[in-house]
């Protein structure tokens, strides 16, 4: 009977392990690539007009908004801060773990030399 041993990874594993960015930052990058060309055209241009234009007459339903193209560009640029943020917590915390780490160990260590220096005091008295 043959046995094999399961091992999950997580996409973000792999990816880092390969060194390759994800299918969202790509996207993400080729969209922003694009909008830079926008804002770099003259203003009479159509894909500009249709970037930056606002409907001038007519309503909006009620309820959420949908989505247009350009609120989408927004969403990579807001969750890239918070990435970020998230990333300096997690080195804060991996820093204060060793730390902590650290201290233990300099109290087994202590713990241990009088733990000897006893046994050394009782040695004596015998």
């Amino acid at each position: 009977m043959v046995v094999v041993e399961v091992i999950v990874v997580a996409n973000v594993e792999v990816l880092e392990q390969a060194e390759i960015p994800s299918i969202e930052a790509l996207i993400a990058k080729s969209q922003l690539r694009w909008a830079g060309h926008v804002f770099r055209m003259k203003d009479h241009r159509l894909p500009k007009i249709a970037l930056y234009g606002e409907i001038r007459s007519g309503h909006r339903y009620r309820g959420a908004p949908k989505k247009r193209y350009k609120d989408c560009l927004k969403r990579p640029l807001l969750h890239e801060g918070e990435e970020e943020e998230g990333e300096e917590e997690e080195e804060e915390e991996e820093e204060r773990d060793e730390e902590e780490e650290q201290e233990e160990e300099k109290e087994k260590d202590k713990d241990e030399e009088e733990a000897e220096e006893e046994e050394k005091d009782e040695d004596e008295e015998e």
